[in-house]
């Protein structure tokens, strides 16, 4: 199985929250490509790849009686976390290619969450999408979203580092890394339904 399946269970246990896991067949994702076209609206191959899987996990969910969703959409775009950030030659780039994809969102990212959420009646809301998150972490030096494994810092780092307190630590670690840095990653096998949201 995924290991973001066995983080997710671990945080699960860890807050006390009801964890739900969804598994589906090949055959399962190609029956449902016809509907996810349908609903996506969209023949963009990237696009129905990523779908399919949320489409089918959306109907699983809504099946269990919830109505809205918590995504991470926005995430990778914002703090640089895809895997060719590596490569940034500089922050100034890095900072560019995030302006970049954080516009581009509407056409691809945030088009799949909302259409394959919305085909089951569900709603998604995205909060690293949120207008005063958005302003306060474009207004972060790009600098502290470079990738610098000489200095311990991997993809998301900024956003990983603001959940390590020490004495006082929000999630378990598994080594020197919060689970919650598993759980930004993307989620496409991996479902955890929390039916209560505190904010602290």
């Amino acid at each position: 199985g995924s290991p973001d399946l066995k983080a997710a269970k671990e945080v699960a246990d860890y807050l006390g929250t009801v964890h739900h896991e969804l598994h589906f067949t090949v055959q399962e994702g190609i029956d449902a490509l016809e509907e996810v076209i349908y609903h996506i609206e969209t023949y963009d191959v990237t696009t129905i790849r990523a779908s399919t899987p949320m489409f089918l996990m959306s109907r699983k969910i809504k099946s269990l009686g919830v109505k809205m969703v918590l995504s991470g959409e926005g995430s990778d775009e914002i703090f640089g976390g895809y895997l060719y950030f590596h490569k940034a030659p500089n922050k100034k780039e890095l900072h560019e290619e995030t302006c970049r994809k954080i516009k581009a969102l509407h056409l691809y990212d945030c088009l799949r969450a909302n259409k394959a959420t919305s085909a089951w009646g569900l709603e998604a809301r995205v909060p690293f999408l949120d207008k005063n998150f958005i302003n306060v972490a474009m207004d972060l030096d790009p600098e502290c979203k470079m990738i610098r494994r000489d200095l311990g810092r991997m993809e998301k780092w900024v956003l990983r580092n603001a959940f390590d307190d020490e004495k006082k630590p929000y999630l378990p670690k598994v080594g020197e890394v919060h689970l919650f840095v598993l759980l930004l990653t993307y989620y496409i096998c991996s479902v955890m339904l929390i039916r209560k949201i505190y904010f602290l």
